[in-house]
């Protein structure tokens, strides 16, 4: 029996063999720390308040919406907005930026003179 995609599905498997997800990023605030998946209820019962909160969006998405008035779908490009919480305890200290989104920490950055964990 004759398979033509056969070599191409072994070299697909190869290629992404060698992909890996980039690891998740952790925020120390003390113990226990908070990672992406953790609520923001979380992030502000172990971290607390935030210093700063910015507003900011993903590209909008299109996605069919229904007009009555038309009586048929029609595409709508609608954005995405999330919240970046920023801490910045000093000088001295790593700022960690970190973006919710529904109420989930979607993305943690830790940039800084000391991003080493405890």
């Amino acid at each position: 029996m004759h398979y033509p995609l056969l070599p191409l599905l072994a070299a697909g498997v190869l290629l992404l063999g060698g992909c890996t997800p980039e690891p998740a990023q952790i925020l120390y605030c003390g113990t226990p720390s908070v990672t992406e998946g953790d609520s923001s209820f979380d992030l502000t019962q172990r971290c607390g308040q935030p210093t700063a909160v910015e507003q900011a969006q993903d590209r909008p998405i299109a996605t069919p919406v229904y007009d009555m008035n038309l009586g048929h779908y029609v595409i709508q490009s609608i954005p995405q907005p999330y919240e970046v919480w920023v801490y910045n305890d000093g000088p001295d200290r790593p700022v960690a930026r970190i973006s919710i989104k529904n109420g989930m920490i979607a993305r943690i950055e830790v940039r800084g003179p000391a991003t080493d964990s405890p």
